[in-house]
């Protein structure tokens, strides 16, 4: 029996804005999970010993090639160019948690701040109502 080819996966869109984030991050888990290398990008994997066989090696390589190139590939150029200059998919994903993730009190600010904006500037008269 030949070895099974790995058919090619549908990526998940570009990140182009950081508002996009909590979605694109599980789609691209959920990608990076269904070629069998998120465990790669959250460093439950390491790197084999140098002394490990040498299948034990280059399957740990093409892995995590695996998961830098498709992470790359799912960047707006904006994060494109920021992610080149890191080595490992690892990186890039704890960067890219830093500069789209909004604290929660930063994203209540911001909730708050649309609804303020939604306020009439005028009051609303009560007698209309009765």
């Amino acid at each position: 029996m030949s070895p099974r080819k790995e058919t090619s996966k549908t990526l998940p869109p570009k990140l182009v804005d950081p508002k996009d984030w909590n979605i694109w991050k599980r789609k691209m888990q959920l990608h990076l999970q269904s070629l069998g290398v998120w465990d790669i990008v959250t460093a439950e994997r390491q790197a084999p010993a140098d002394d490990a066989p040498a299948d034990e090696l280059k399957t740990y390589s093409k892995d995590k090639s695996k998961a830098h190139n498709d992470l790359l590939r799912c960047l707006g150029e904006q994060y494109e160019q920021l992610a080149a200059t890191f080595n490992t998919a690892r990186e890039i994903w704890l960067c890219l948690e830093d500069l789209c993730q909004q604290p929660r009190a930063t994203e209540l600010l911001n909730t708050q701040q649309q609804i303020e904006s939604l306020k009439p500037s005028q009051p609303v008269s009560t007698s209309l109502l009765n």
